[in-house]
């Protein structure tokens, strides 16, 4: 009989040793599931810290290649800018008109007036030129008071009419100013050089075969190539 006793309470203890192997294992794989729980968490953490850092950094290089004065790209980006404007002509219809855009008389107005009067002008010339562009034309800064834009899906002669648009916006916010404008339409083996330099050439020859005139006079010259 004491045997028997003996034997039921080792076959107790081996039952209850068993049990709590068992819920050790099942503590184990609640543990294993909660850290497996807390790493998704922590690697979902990580990939949206990840995703804000990579557009923060897209931001502030944007920022940085932004002209702050007038909001039009600086020369970098916006050559990346005009390019793709270009690849996205030559997939469509292939029409793009770039505008090179000078304005006159920048230095006589910070000379005389100051440099904050030459910001303004600089501000209000810009402005006027992005209210009749749409929103994804670019309008680039190419140096202290010239300007390249990028007129999509338009003809010299639709060029013409918008820059006369803008001209009469730019006249209201700056009756004395003077801005120049040659326009090249795209050929079909442009590269973004040759036709900026077109469009630049169209405007040296504005500048110099104009006759004098009014200050308020705003000039357009084609490239009629």
């Amino acid at each position: 009989m004491a045997s028997d006793r003996d034997q039921a309470a080792a076959d107790r203890d081996h039952l209850a040793s068993d049990r709590d192997k068992s819920q050790a294992a099942v503590d184990e794989r609640v543990d294993n599931r909660d850290h497996a729980a807390a790493d998704r968490e922590d690697a979902a953490a990580d990939r949206v810290a990840a995703a804000h850092d990579r557009d923060l950094a897209k931001a502030e290089l944007r920022h940085a290649q932004v002209d702050q004065l007038t909001g039009a790209f600086g020369r970098d980006l916006g050559i990346v800018m005009l390019e793709r404007e270009i690849n996205r002509a030559r997939h469509g219809n292939g029409r793009l008109v770039l505008a090179y855009v000078d304005v006159d008389g920048l230095k006589q107005v910070n000379d005389r007036q100051g440099h904050a009067a030459g910001d303004v002008l600089l501000r209000d010339v810009v402005g006027a030129i992005r209210e009749h562009l749409r929103s994804y034309d670019p309008i680039v800064r190419i140096g202290g008071d010239e300007f390249v834009c990028a007129l999509a899906d338009s003809t010299p002669e639709e060029a013409r009419r918008r820059w006369e648009e803008m001209r009469v916006t730019i006249d209201k916010a700056q009756p004395k100013a003077s801005i120049s404008v040659g326009f090249a339409a795209l050929a079909a083996e442009d590269t973004l050089e040759q036709l900026m330099a077109r469009a630049d050439k169209a405007l040296y020859e504005v500048k110099q075969t104009r006759h004098p005139r009014s200050p308020d006079e705003s000039l357009v010259q084609m490239d009629r190539r």
